[in-house]
């Protein structure tokens, strides 16, 4: 009878000990595939990062470059374009709406 107590719980502690094995491969399993999320997310925000400041830069870079195209405009409209005509220059004076005045 004690041989039989012992061999039940021994075939419990079997059971348990699989049942750990199990629950630990599951957990490292668990464990890993957090890591690899924390991992995705830390190059997400890192990729997200370097398209926003490539964003800002061509924004910036735009900016500049309509400034210089307003720039050129207003210094159209106000002074006028010159015109050569044979050997006399003829200027041109445009109002606001860019029309000839």
């Amino acid at each position: 009878m004690y041989s039989l107590c012992v061999k039940a719980l021994q075939e419990e502690l079997e059971s348990v000990q699989r049942d750990i094995e199990k629950k630990d491969e599951e957990l490292n399993r668990l464990e890993q595939q957090l890591h690899d999320a924390e991992v995705e997310k830390q190059l997400a925000g890192k990729k997200g990062a370097a398209v926003m400041k490539d964003l800002q830069r061509q924004l910036a870079a735009e900016r500049k470059r309509a400034e210089k195209l307003q720039d050129h405009i207003r210094d159209l409209l106000n002074e006028g374009t010159r015109i050569s005509t044979g050997s006399f220059p003829v200027y041109l004076a445009y109002n606001r709406n860019g029309k000839f005045l």
